[in-house]
């Protein structure tokens, strides 16, 4: 583990890959009509459960910011990709 990351931010990212999958799916057909807000409440258990705050979910790139230990991370994703890191 490096400095750019915490032992929760790592949990959360991986244990929710298959949600993210689902909700971008998801939000690829209903982006028209769906608040993306109501895409958070779906990640809210297992954030909890890895000790992190979901702060922001985003359009584009799908996905979200959250917060561990006094750090801000974002986990993007797109069509081709999965990826999290620190924001500056």
């Amino acid at each position: 583990m490096t400095e750019s990351t915490t032992p929760q931010a790592a949990d959360f990212f991986n244990k929710a890959e298959k949600t993210f999958i689902y909700l971008y799916e998801r939000w690829q057909d209903e982006k028209e009509y769906e608040d993306i807000k109501d895409y958070q409440k779906p990640l809210d258990t297992l954030a909890t459960k890895c000790g992190i705050v979901i702060t922001k979910m985003n359009k584009r790139p799908f996905g979200c910011h959250f917060t561990v230990s006094g750090r801000t991370f974002v986990i993007k994703m797109t069509a081709k990709s999965y990826s999290y890191g620190r924001t500056k």
